[in-house]
């Protein structure tokens, strides 16, 4: 057995003693292992640089996202504006187009009424109208605000006129103004007082309805919907 002086002395570490301990040089160890192979890890931060780069690009990102955005919805405005402008248009168009047509048979309802060359009722206005009266101009009155909302597929499958009956004769307006289907007539002549009314197609509530029928017939009527 060694005498306790020969035993080998395993060095420790104090205030004035320099020797590594084992979990030093372990923990050393460790550490160059893992700076060695991926510095960037090791540390748990990025390079100043690439998190000022990063910072920009989001930054960018979110102001191109919030560009494009508002673009997009700036187009859908003018989309909207410009469909409602080019809609209104037409409708005029057609209301204008349509109180020519109105005119048309006024004015061919009193040449016939001066020349007498047709069967007059006791109140002295054609029983009827017919297509024949309008060959020199070469072309029957049109509703071009029915005609519009037909369509060019049905637009011919729709009445042309009908004659107010005797329930009718002291009306000024027909108690159908509104087209629902295509069924009623484009226009409406009540033979008892010389008067010839354009039918309109239905819109979305009755007040623009109502609108529209005396914007064509240059009336004042309180509804196009119930006949008042």
């Amino acid at each position: 057995m060694l005498a306790p002086e020969a035993m080998p002395q395993v060095p420790v570490t104090g205030a004035g003693n320099s020797y590594p301990t084992v979990s030093t040089i372990a923990r050393t160890s460790s550490d160059r292992s893992h700076s060695g192979s991926n510095p960037a890890t090791f540390r748990g931060t990025l390079n100043p640089r690439q998190r000022k780069t990063d910072h920009y690009f989001v930054i960018w990102t979110i102001k191109w996202a919030r560009n494009l955005a508002a673009v997009l919805a700036a187009a859908v405005c003018v989309g909207l504006l410009l469909t409602r402008w080019h809609s209104q248009l037409d409708d005029q168009s057609s209301i204008v187009a349509t109180r020519e047509a109105l005119w048309d048979f006024h004015r061919t309802i009193s040449l016939k009424v001066i020349t007498k060359d047709v069967p007059e009722n006791g109140r002295g206005w054609p029983r009827s109208i017919e297509l024949a009266w309008f060959e020199t101009s070469g072309r029957a009155p049109v509703n071009a605000v029915l005609s519009a909302a037909d369509g060019p597929d049905n637009a011919s499958q729709r009445p042309w006129l009908d004659i107010a009956g005797p329930d009718e004769a002291e009306l000024a307006h027909p108690k159908v103004r509104a087209s629902i289907d295509g069924n009623v007539a484009s226009f409406w002549y009540n033979p008892a007082k010389g008067i010839v009314r354009a039918r309109v197609p239905i819109r979305i509530t009755d007040i623009q309805t109502t609108q529209l029928y005396n914007a064509v017939n240059a009336s004042s009527v309180a509804s196009a919907i119930d006949g008042r």
